[in-house]
């Protein structure tokens, strides 16, 4: 089978991956129909070393636990 992938621009791959998991989440709830599920843009950093990927592994365990929410917004952490 061929990849498909090695095609594909990650702009395309993330765009993909957001539209699946987009509908996977309206899908399965319903409250989120009209929701803004994911921020406008994203950052891409290729990871050079060990050092780099545990700053920033350590940065996405912790970062949710600073979020400030606003009125009216809503977050889930879906177990897939």
């Amino acid at each position: 089978m061929a990849n498909h992938l090695t095609s594909k621009s990650l702009g395309t791959i993330v765009g993909s991956y957001k539209s699946s998991v987009t509908r996977y989440i309206r899908k399965t709830l319903p409250e989120f129909e009209h929701e803004i599920i994911w921020q406008g843009r994203y950052h891409d950093h290729i990871i050079r070393n060990q050092r780099e990927y545990e700053t920033i592994a350590q940065y996405v365990a912790t970062n949710p636990a600073r979020w400030q929410y606003a009125k009216g917004t809503h977050a889930v952490l879906l177990q897939i």
